[in-house]
């Protein structure tokens, strides 16, 4: 891969929240615009179930525009931030290792390590399509040192 920054157009906040409680779970999603329904229900369910517990979802996104995301304006909490990575053209997956109409935005989880802000030790990578009917806050205190965890 080439400089990861030249992946991103736009790094935005969209919901921004600094008094954080202390436990604080990231959450990364990929989607591309036809996913912003899933990821936006995908959201709303861990933020119900997770009240106590800080969340920054980072969302790295393709093919997603500023007015599509004005829904997520309404996921507004105390302890919720929402970031999204505009992923742009620049970059390519091989197409000869996408198979069975995988789209692009399928790959973009591989860019989290690199795209994520580097003070962060640990990000939970979740689908679009997962509803979450309970706590996340056990995860939190999980130590994955010298784990590889998939």
């Amino acid at each position: 891969m080439s400089d990861i920054k030249s992946y991103i157009s736009n790094q935005k906040n969209i919901i921004q929240h600094d008094d954080f409680f202390g436990r604080r779970l990231d959450i990364a999603l990929c989607f591309d615009h036809g996913f912003i329904m899933p990821a936006g229900v995908a959201i709303y369910s861990i933020i119900e179930n997770n009240k106590d517990i800080d969340l920054h979802f980072h969302l790295l996104i393709s093919g997603v525009s500023e007015y599509d995301l004005l829904p997520f304006l309404e996921l507004k909490q105390p302890n919720v931030s929402i970031t999204a990575y505009h992923i742009n053209n620049n970059f390519d997956i091989n197409p000869e290792t996408l198979i069975l109409g995988i789209p692009l935005s399928t790959c973009l989880r591989f860019l989290i390590p690199d795209v994520v802000n580097k003070g962060i030790s640990k990000i939970l990578y979740l689908d679009c399509d997962i509803i979450c009917h309970g706590s996340l806050s056990e995860l939190i205190d999980i130590n994955l040192e010298g784990e590889i965890a998939g």
